[in-house]
């Protein structure tokens, strides 16, 4: 009669909910991202390049957006509530143009969120900062 090995296996930690822990760690990696983002628009605006009183730097956030079931961020300055922006966000981000009459001021924009989006699109350091996140939750 042959004996049978009988072997006991428990997984316990991180990987035992493998899928719970990976969208933890994507949120993880994207309030990394978000957050690299956020600082990078606000070091673009200093006193005489888009700061005056503060207020629209101040506002600067991220969140996260998950409309069409794919994870994404947005950064703006409506401080947590989407679409109540700072006005003038639009002017010193654009400038003085106006989609139907064409440019109005001389005023041509700063740009810093198209610059801070192209910056970060390019980068490799942002596969790095979502790994970062998702290796903390696995872990």
């Amino acid at each position: 009669m042959a004996i049978k090995p009988q072997l006991k296996v428990t997984v316990k930690g991180p990987l035992k909910h493998p899928k719970t822990n990976l969208r933890k760690g994507v949120a993880e990696g994207l309030a990394i991202i978000g957050d690299s983002m956020v600082k990078d628009v606000k070091r673009q605006l200093y006193p005489n390049h888009g700061v005056d009183t503060g207020r629209l730097k101040s506002k600067i956030t991220w969140r996260k957006d998950d409309k069409f079931k794919k994870q994404r961020i947005v950064i703006d300055s409506s401080k947590g509530h989407p679409s109540k922006n700072v006005p003038y966000t639009r002017w010193v981000e654009e400038g003085g143009r106006h989609p139907r009459w064409g440019t109005m001021t001389r005023f041509r924009g700063y740009h810093m969120f198209r610059k801070t989006a192209t910056k970060f699109g390019q980068q490799k350091r942002v596969e790095k900062m979502m790994l970062v996140g998702v290796s903390k939750k696995m872990n």
